[in-house]
């Protein structure tokens, strides 16, 4: 992915950043910025590819609040193994 690409990910730079800053990080390397929102996205997409799936499972068109949070539980359940 080229680097200009991740400027229109989901949660901006800027986001990203206020959001360390909130956790007392007051300055990241832009590589290691550049690693996270690469991270991010790809939790992101985890998310979406299986909240797609439990929507299919269920006979419907349009995704529920129900399917990302099942999908989002699916991928917490993930990250703590």
């Amino acid at each position: 992915m080229k680097e200009s690409n991740l400027k229109n990910n989901l949660l901006k730079r800027n986001n990203i950043l206020s959001l360390m800053k909130k956790h007392s990080i007051k300055r990241i390397n832009s590589e290691a910025l550049i690693s996270l929102e690469k991270g991010i996205k790809e939790i992101i997409e985890e998310i979406i590819e299986e909240a797609k799936e439990n929507k299919i499972i269920h006979g419907r068109k349009t995704l529920n609040k129900e399917d990302i949070e099942k999908a989002l539980k699916k991928e917490e359940e993930n990250l703590e193994i």
